[in-house]
């Protein structure tokens, strides 16, 4: 029965319930027909009824699995999409690092102000796009994602910091970053 159950499974996945349950009934159908009955005249001893019936009881498991693994996919790519949206509709530039400060995402605002578009900064280290310095003294601050990183908690930029943005021009900015946790607490991220 392993073709049969291979066939649900890919029926199932690709063509949604409505065609894996087609494909039960064909495969029930074809094992009938051409597997346990040898003289093809759809009479089945009780043993053979009682081999249909397992067959219908996993096919129609696998088919409800499969199901149910499209919903939850669909429903964490619609909530994905929507936090997406959200972060994009932000007035404030939003850039997001993983672990270990390499660009994994900006919103439109921070290309704006960084210069830098999203194709280009993804991947790249955090500082190499994000240049900042003291307005008064124009001495380089320090990297608010490695100050994150290390330490673990919020931090904000000093007063008088401006952003140099990859043509070169300077715009005063006020920053906040924070660490991104998972479930277990483990650092695996900074939004700045």
């Amino acid at each position: 029965f392993l073709f049969f159950f291979l066939a649900v499974t890919v029926s199932a996945w690709y063509g949604g319930v409505r065609t894996g349950i087609l494909a039960i009934g064909l495969a029930s159908f074809s094992i009938a027909y051409w597997v346990l009955s040898p003289d093809h005249s759809l009479q089945l001893t009780v043993w053979q009824l009682v081999q249909m019936g397992g067959f219908l009881t996993v096919a129609g498991a696998i088919t409800g699995s499969v199901a149910l693994l499209q919903r939850e996919r669909d429903t964490v790519m619609t909530q994905r999409e929507a936090l997406r949206l959200t972060l994009a509709s932000i007035g404030d530039a939003v850039i997001v690092t993983d672990a270990q400060g390499t660009v994994r995402w900006l919103n439109q605002v921070a290309t704006t102000l960084t210069g830098w578009q999203v194709t280009e900064a993804e991947g790249r280290p955090f500082a190499e796009i994000f240049s900042i310095l003291h307005e008064q003294t124009r001495t380089p601050i320090e990297n608010p994602v490695r100050q994150v990183l290390a330490e673990g908690r919020t931090v904000s930029l000093a007063t008088h910091t401006l952003l140099v943005s990859k043509d070169g021009v300077e715009r005063p900015i006020e920053d906040s970053a924070a660490p991104i946790r998972d479930k277990l607490g483990q650092l695996t991220g900074v939004v700045l």
